[in-house]
């Protein structure tokens, strides 16, 4: 169940696109998930519930924003750290490489040095 007093107040008429297959659900799932929300004095945005639910987050959980062009991303940060640590069990390193890596570096930068 939403609560619709958050709900996002059309500014167009989609009643155009009722009669097209597949729309009216996407226009019904769009009309569920989107929100007005009110930034406080102190510049706080209360998330409503069933977005907190959505994304299974509870009150004292952190999230990470962040900003992608004219949007504010926020995610819960167990779901940040979980793609990061996927990123870096992809990723095929050893710190004997890695050491070997710095000595070789070092090397260069004392011969163009001396």
């Amino acid at each position: 169940m939403v609560d619709r007093s958050y709900n996002l107040p059309y500014i167009f008429d989609m009643t155009h696109l009722k009669n097209m297959p597949g729309i009216k659900q996407s226009v019904d799932k769009v009309r569920q998930s989107l929100y007005l929300l009110h930034i406080g004095p102190q510049g706080r945005v209360v998330i409503p519930a069933p977005m907190r639910k959505a994304l299974g987050v509870k009150p004292g959980d952190m999230v990470v924003g962040w900003i992608e062009g004219d949007k504010l991303i926020l995610q819960p940060r167990r779901v940040v750290e979980q793609e990061l640590w996927s990123m870096f069990r992809k990723a095929k390193f050893s710190s004997k490489e890695l050491i070997a890596e710095r000595r070789e570096e070092a090397k260069r930068e004392d011969g163009e040095l001396g």
